[in-house]
């Protein structure tokens, strides 16, 4: 099944055969000017050529790509998230030489105006432009299928509008999370974060009611993907908002195993996740280091020393093992989220329960030994205690899958974010959420 985990009986590192985008067709593409695309990472890395008309891109065979070449934009900004918002501006990991870009995001300071305006392959991290143009080729691409090509032209129309649906809503989601504002289409007009997780929520549900429209298709499975990934984004959006019974009612239905993945390629460089750029310029943050759980090591935040390092004299050099190399998948979205957003609006012994199968079961998770027994059990009858147990297996379970900076807002998390001075004797600035990049007003 495309994007979900089914674990038993493969090689967690290569579970390339049961992620959301393996299984997209080999689409021949009805522009003349426009190649075949022979393989999937062609198909993810295809630029238009400019010459192309607009109204050729109306055309019903290309309703596929145009779907693709959202996502392929929307995992690029992903892996820019991760590197530059949440490794560095959420001090998720500290940063140890002396770039100076990263010294500005890294240490929050006022010049993180200039941030995230960088192309997938470049040294400029891809946050901003490369999600918003993730953002804006999905909903192109939906509006496309629904109001320039014919009824009954494209095949599999509602499974490829309510994906695109569900990348338009995640894009937004994450933007509106990490910046201080938002704008939408290119308007140059700002709205507020809450507005925008607004407008998330909205994209969440077309795309569930076209995804459910679909369930009698050819694609059924990969229909209730998309149906699982809309109301886990859903549920964050309306979380986020406090919208506490419909967040909950969202998390409820997601399918028990559900995983959805940003999917990348050691080869070529626009599809490589850079998360072993991680290795070059952060150290894993002293608050994640030797975690453990009643004595008991916690395998949820892998990591190990490789030594010296030699360009930033670090002696301890300690590296994420979570994600093996730039072409290992990443989750962004998974019943086990779910669960922990149902245990934080419940509390009580509902949330008891739910972190007590959630550790039992550490071994479901793909980074995680299968033979792993499972992790102590929690028990407390303290509402304080609960909640402040919930997030913290939140903050654990959910370790570099792009949580980290919306979660710390939410919860007025960020005062554990550092101060003072850096690691590279940076003064650490106090912005608690990313200015939009001057450019786009230019």
């Amino acid at each position: 099944m495309t994007g979900t985990a089914n674990r038993k009986g493969m090689t967690k590192e290569l579970q390339s055969t049961s992620r959301n985008s393996r299984q997209i067709p080999w689409l021949l593409l009805a522009v003349a000017s426009l190649a075949a695309c022979d393989t999937l990472d062609e198909l993810l890395e295809a630029e238009l050529p400019g010459q192309v008309t607009d109204d050729a891109l109306n055309a019903p065979a290309l309703a596929e790509t145009l779907v693709a070449g959202a996502q392929a934009d929307f995992e690029c900004g992903l892996q820019g998230h991760l590197l530059g918002v949440e490794a560095g501006f959420a001090n998720a990991f500290h940063y140890v030489i002396f770039q100076i870009e990263m010294i500005r995001i890294a240490n929050r300071q006022e010049r993180t105006l200039e941030h995230g305006i960088g192309e997938c392959a470049s040294n400029r991290d891809p946050v901003w432009f490369i999600m918003q143009r993730g953002r804006a080729q999905a909903a192109d691409a939906s509006r496309r299928i629904l109001e320039e090509m014919p009824d009954g032209s494209v095949t599999d129309r509602d499974f490829l509008v309510g994906k695109a649906f569900a990348y338009e809503g995640y894009a937004t989601q994450l933007l509106s999370e990490a910046w201080c504002e938002m704008v939408l289409d290119g308007s140059g007009q700002t709205v507020s974060r809450q507005e925008a997780m607004a407008v998330a929520e909205a994209r969440f549900t077309s795309a569930l009611q076209f995804a459910q429209d679909a369930l009698s298709g050819a694609r059924a499975a990969e229909a209730q993907d998309i149906v699982d990934l809309a109301l886990v984004g859903r549920a964050r959006s309306r979380l986020n908002q406090g919208k506490l019974p419909e967040a909950l009612a969202d998390a409820q239905l997601v399918t028990p195993g559900f995983f959805y993945y940003a999917t990348y390629e050691t080869s070529p460089t626009r599809r490589q996740s850079m998360v072993t750029r991680l290795e070059d310029g952060f150290v894993v943050h002293a608050r994640d280091r030797s975690l453990t759980v009643g004595g008991m090591p916690d395998p949820r935040i892998p990591i190990e020393n490789i030594g010296l390092h030699s360009s930033s004299g670090v002696g301890d050099w300690i590296v994420q093992r979570k994600y093996a190399d730039n072409g290992t998948d990443i989750p962004f979205a998974s019943w086990r989220e779910a669960q922990l957003m149902i245990a934080e609006i419940e509390g009580g012994q509902t949330a008891v329960g739910i972190v007590n199968d959630l550790r039992a079961t550490v071994a479901d998770l793909p980074w995680v030994d299968d033979s792993h027994p499972g992790l102590p059990q929690f028990s407390s009858t303290d509402d304080a205690e609960i909640l402040a147990t919930v997030l913290e297996e939140r903050r654990r379970e959910l370790y570099l899958q792009g949580m980290k900076m919306g979660d710390d807002i939410r919860t007025d998390n960020v005062d554990t974010w550092d101060t003072g001075v850096s690691l590279v004797n940076a003064p650490i600035g106090d912005l608690t959420c990313l200015p939009v990049p001057e450019l786009e007003f230019l």
